[in-house]
């Protein structure tokens, strides 16, 4: 017993470094620029004098933490600089994303047998290697911290499911809370939630009024947990109020920017997530395995409420026609370890086929050639992806080839255009920003060079009926001559590597052009 408890120790030990080492890899992606605006907002607004301010559309799980982080940091090292800040902030995002995979870990173990550790360990593996958390523990936003919550969310109610306890009902309450208060979307596994209390109290013959007691303590507990992550709402409660209604409009409406695409979920059939985020994020072998296992695991106690969770959730997400580029697939993290979960029991299933053909070694190799190795090797690229960014190799290319002067039309933000010295420094290039005019025209003269990136011109093109004006002038400026285009060393997924495509207007130029 002890050397099995050794060996799984040792093992969960190695997942949770190769986990550690793969969100480590390139972590310092496009630093010193930055190219997301949402990552700029969490860290200022935590470095901010005295306790900071919530906004009216995000709870403060992320920014009180990292305003705890950097007065720690500060006390003992002093001031941290703009790029050491934002690492320290992304770090952050790694030890959660690890703390994921350590919470899958117990919350599979939780639903195995007890001599046989193989699907938690399993589960836990897939989540420290699929592309998908990979890329969303090396960004600065609320949706790495939902992933940590919903497990842990989920750990605590197969838990009173169990063996039902104030105990325990008091750690689902808080745990329920902290997740509200982290993202709003944990908001989807409250009914799964409300459907075990009453299945457990009809389970144990439990009375009405002991029902109500349990329900109200249930509530109670979610309360606090929202003020211990979040005690600005202490003094106004009525900010909780704004931001929930907030994203809860958001979803309905599909854009607060004027430029996000609503997505309808009969546009695609209800696979838009299917197609955009979990077969490219967990690869096909692991999301066939995952649907399927979801049958050996709903056979097991408490198994029912992680598929019912994650299949609310997913339908959750596809009725929403929020689906903002160039990431949508981000809103999946309540998802995916869910699903990881339920891979592990179809995987286990594979395993004991397997054994009863007296093939166990044969099992396990083909297991992990199929259903380890190519998310793995999709998740190592995506990281070294992040050294050969797209935008920093337009941009130094821009820098070397257009001299001062030179005129470039710019429709899309930081977030997307390539690093270059001459948007900023005065003098240097003259950049026609059309981010609020879309007429190529517009400036008098055409500008003889357009820049333009995936991660904005991408949805337009594959929805040309939400924005036609949009579209068609993406489509006008595509007629134009393709000067340079940069595409990925590897592959574009999550925040990386958009394409980059440079055009000219032929017919626009006064002068002779740098590229002639």
């Amino acid at each position: 017993m002890q050397v099995r408890l050794t060996r799984q120790s040792g093992s969960m030990l190695a997942i949770l470094a190769v986990a550690f080492g793969l969100r480590l890899w390139g972590l310092s992606w496009g630093l010193p620029s930055h190219w997301s605006l949402d990552e700029i907002h969490r860290r200022d607004d935590a470095l901010y004098e005295g306790i900071p301010n919530l906004s009216e559309t995000q709870p403060g799980f992320v920014l009180n933490s990292l305003f705890v982080i950097y007065r720690v940091l500060g006390s003992v090292g002093g001031p941290l600089g703009d790029s050491e800040s934002l690492y320290v902030a992304r770090l952050f995002m790694v030890v959660v994303g690890v703390l994921t995979v350590l919470g899958v870990w117990m919350l599979a173990r939780e639903l195995s047998d007890d001599d046989d550790a193989r699907p938690a360990l399993v589960a836990a593996l897939l989540v420290a290697v699929l592309p998908f958390h990979t890329a969303m523990s090396r960004y600065v936003k609320e949706d790495g911290p939902l992933a940590l919550m919903t497990v842990l969310v989920m750990l605590a109610l197969v838990r009173y499911w169990k063996v039902p306890s104030w105990g325990r009902l008091t750690l689902l309450g808080l745990a329920l809370g902290a997740g509200f208060s982290t993202k709003f979307a944990v908001v989807a596994l409250v009914p799964v939630i409300g459907i075990a209390v009453l299945a457990v109290a009809r389970r144990d013959r439990t009375g009405p009024v002991q029902l109500v007691g349990r329900l109200c303590g249930l509530a109670a507990a979610a309360l606090v947990g929202i003020l211990v992550v979040s005690p600005q709402y202490l003094l106004d409660p009525g900010l909780l109020w704004r931001a929930f209604e907030f994203q809860f409009l958001y979803s309905r409406s599909g854009s607060h920017d004027g430029i996000t695409i609503p997505i309808s979920p009969w546009s695609e059939w209800w696979t838009y997530y299917v197609r955009h985020g979990l077969i490219p994020g967990m690869t096909w072998p692991v999301f066939v395995v995952a649907i399927a296992g979801a049958v050996p695991l709903w056979r097991r106690p408490a198994g029912w409420t992680i598929v019912v969770a994650a299949l609310l959730a997913y339908l959750v997400l596809e009725h929403s026609v929020a689906k903002p580029a160039p990431f949508a697939a981000r809103y999946l993290t309540p998802v995916v370890p869910l699903l990881c979960v339920q891979a592990a029991f179809g995987i286990q299933a594979i395993l004991r086929r397997a054994e009863g053909l007296g093939k166990p070694v044969l099992g396990l190799i083909a297991c992990a050639v199929v259903f380890v190795v190519p998310p793995a090797v999709k998740s190592a690229m995506i990281a070294d992806e992040a050294g050969h960014d797209t935008r920093l190799v337009a941009g130094a290319w821009m820098d070397d080839h257009f001299p001062p002067g030179t005129h470039i039309v710019l429709v899309d933000n930081r977030m997307y255009r390539p690093v270059a010295h001459g948007w900023d420094v005065e003098d240097i290039w003259y950049v026609d920003d059309r981010g609020d005019s879309l007429d190529p025209d517009g400036s008098g003269d055409p500008a003889p060079y357009f820049v333009l990136s995936s991660f904005r011109y991408q949805r337009y093109l594959d929805s040309p009926g939400a924005d036609p004006k949009r579209t068609a002038y993406y489509r006008q400026v595509m007629g134009y001559r393709l000067v340079k285009a940069f595409e990925p060393k590897w592959l574009s997924y999550g925040f990386h590597s958009p394409t980059i495509r440079i055009y000219r207007q032929d017919q626009a130029v006064r002068a002779p052009s740098p590229l002639d």
